[in-house]
């Protein structure tokens, strides 16, 4: 029986790792019609979890139960973009120690940012290879090379990350500008981002004071984007 339900996790598993590189979703559910068939009647809950790497592109875990498989499949999310920064929301409000950290933050002040990227190398990047929603992103919001990012911070919370057109269009508190490839280490992890600021590699317009209060919060902000599984949009679509 053990051997069988392995068999038909293969099965499925190369199913879904063959779809999942072209599909956004990324949760699959397959119910078990007939579950006598794949599970023991004498087995009220089996389960089992089954990590596998798809030439690097996408994270798959396997949750199977009595009459279910879960399939949960994390994809790379391209960088810079609104997925991206959608995904970097979602991880900041997942964590209680950025929740901690932040407390405070914002509370009677615009604690609001922009994220300023600069020196995008738009000309070694191929348009024409890039999925048609990141190609209209790309035009849209990658203007002369530079791109903002809005993020929007508050006790502890973000309450919104979005591109836009210009920093105009918003109120903020800070602006934090940076080229490009100071952001791909900075989102890699590779460079603290209090550190960076001090060093120069990094022009803060707003109040330093706050921010160096802020600290834990910060380094925190730089550690969640590290955790995220990020291709970077000139190195997955560069010109050949």
């Amino acid at each position: 029986m053990f051997f069988l339900h392995v068999f038909v996790v293969f099965l499925v598993v190369n199913a879904v790792l063959f779809n999942c590189l072209t599909n956004s979703k990324y949760e699959y559910r397959i119910q078990m019609v007939k579950n006598r068939v794949f599970f023991s009647r004498s087995v009220q809950v089996w389960s089992i979890v089954v990590e596998c790497h798809w030439l690097e592109e996408c994270n798959c875990k396997i949750f199977i139960s009595k009459n279910l498989i879960k399939i949960l499949v994390n994809k790379m999310v391209l960088y810079p973009s609104k997925a991206w920064l959608e995904e970097y929301r979602k991880r900041l409000n997942q964590s209680k120690e950025y929740k901690e950290a932040g407390k405070g933050w914002g509370v009677g002040w615009n604690g609001d940012f922009i994220f300023q990227i600069e020196n995008i190398p738009i000309d070694k990047i191929s348009v024409k290879d890039l999925p048609a929603d990141a190609a209209k992103e790309m035009k849209e919001y990658i203007i002369n090379g530079t791109s903002y990012s809005y993020i929007q911070l508050k006790d502890g919370e973000c309450k919104g990350a979005r591109p836009i057109k210009d920093p105009k269009e918003v109120k903020v508190g800070f602006i934090m500008k940076g080229p490009y490839e100071n952001w791909k280490k900075l989102t890699k992890g590779e460079l603290d981002s209090t550190r960076a600021l001090l060093a120069r590699k990094f022009v803060l317009e707003g109040d330093m004071a706050k921010v160096m209060r802020y600290t834990r919060a910060a380094n925190l902000m730089t550690q969640i984007s590290s955790s995220i599984k990020t291709e970077f949009i000139d190195e997955v679509y560069a010109k050949k």
